[in-house]
């Protein structure tokens, strides 16, 4: 049996780019809540969180796609192939967030 007798990725792949979105927003509000947070706790005039350190906030979410689309250890050639198609995917809206909301 392999991974082309149960079929790709495109059930899942659809619901997955719409909630990759909403989770980079969450991760880089997380940030900036702990950011402003810290500010206080400081007493610092509160400023605004620099762009490099929002992108850098999701920084380790690109680790975890370039994982996916270099390092996947399965042996299923279809597998890897439908795996490394939804990575290319997800890293495009990664950079389409980024350039979007210009962090």
């Amino acid at each position: 049996v392999t991974w082309d007798s149960f079929g790709s990725f495109f059930r899942i792949r659809l619901p997955l780019l719409a909630v990759q979105t909403e989770v980079m927003e969450r991760i880089v509000g997380l940030a900036t809540t702990r950011y402003y947070r810290e500010q206080r706790r400081l007493k610092a005039s509160i400023h605004y969180l620099a762009n490099d350190c929002a992108e850098a906030s999701v920084s380790l979410f690109w680790r975890t796609l370039d994982r996916l689309h270099h390092q996947s250890a399965s042996q299923n050639a279809a597998f890897r192939t439908a795996l490394i198609r939804l990575a290319q995917k997800m890293k495009k809206l990664y950079r389409a967030y980024i350039a979007a909301h210009a962090l």
